[in-house]
Parts: structure tokens; sequence; C-alpha cells
């Protein structure tokens, strides 16, 4: 079963859709047949569940280190009680495109921003 992509805001909670998602979209992992959002199979073709991308700071950051590997400008920053993370890649013509997402926890942010720049990369 394919999952639909909702329309990425920051209104997107954390949880095991978010993080289905984000293995889905960001690491590109093939989801199991069903009905679960976050059951993936491994390069093997053995099922699992995917990491908790969303509320784990160590999971998160696996977001930073896929995007790195992308070739993307990482740029993380707090104030008025908001982790901010942007993620920067250049299209046609040398022309940044800017993915942001703004949220209380810095997982979240990674996370959004992440599956934003994700969906700008692969339209």
């Amino acid at each position: 079963m394919s999952y639909h992509m909702p329309r990425l805001t920051n209104e997107l909670q954390p949880g095991r859709k978010l993080d289905g998602l984000v293995a889905e979209l960001v690491f590109r992992l093939k989801r199991e047949p069903g009905e679960y959002i976050d059951h993936f199979l491994d390069d093997n073709g053995l099922p699992y569940l995917c990491k908790s991308y969303s509320t784990d700071i160590s999971a998160a950051w696996e977001v930073i280190d896929k995007m790195k590997e992308l070739g993307v400008l990482i740029n993380i920053s707090y104030g008025g009680n908001n982790w901010n993370v942007n993620f920067s890649t250049k299209e046609q013509y040398n022309k940044l495109v800017y993915d942001s997402a703004t949220s209380k926890t810095i997982e979240l942010a990674i996370c959004l921003a992440g599956l934003k720049s994700c969906q700008s990369q692969f339209r």
C-alpha cells in the first residue's frame, strides 16, 4: 500500500505517522505491504519498524546526516523558544532553494525540514 504524502506544514505532529513519512521519503525505504505506517523492509526483505525520527534526537540526527550526504546546506538556529532548521539546495542556474521548519523540539523541526527538502528535490 502506497502512503499519500500530506501537505507539509509545521502543523504535522511527532509520532509514528511522521516517522514513517521520514523513512519513506528521506531515506527512500520500501514500506512493508499492509496497513502499517511504520513498517518497512530492510535490504534483505525482512520487516522492521522505522526509527523514532520525530522524537529521538539520535534518530533525527540521521536525517541531518542524510541531508549532508545529499549535498544539502544546513542551518540550525534557536530563538524565541523555537528551533529553526533550514535546508538549502542548488537548483537550475545555481538558484538556492530553501526548505525550513520551526518547532519547539529540534527533532520535529529536523523531520519537517527534511520532508520539505526531499519533496522539493524529487518532484
